[in-house]
């Protein structure tokens, strides 16, 4: 179990490790590329985050109308 343990600690800190440590073997600019990524990612969070706080109202109100309730009970019998 310890072994497991260790492993847990050490893969995210390894994996970022390697990954720089190849970018610069393939002679990449990590930073640069690592920046132009996290640029895109926010504009992806832009366009996506409407359609998922729909979603989270959406839910919510289904919820708190009780309505999950009412079909909960219906599939349990």
């Amino acid at each position: 179990m310890k072994t497991i343990s260790l492993i847990s600690q050490l893969i995210i800190p390894l994996f970022i490790l390697l990954t720089i440590l190849y970018g610069c073997i393939k002679r990449v600019r990590v930073y640069d590329c690592f920046v132009s990524g996290a640029k895109e990612g926010v504009g992806v969070v832009i366009r996506i985050f409407p359609y998922l706080l729909a979603i989270f109202v959406a839910v919510k109100a289904f919820q708190s109308s009780g309505a999950f309730e009412l079909i909960q009970g219906l599939l349990q019998g």
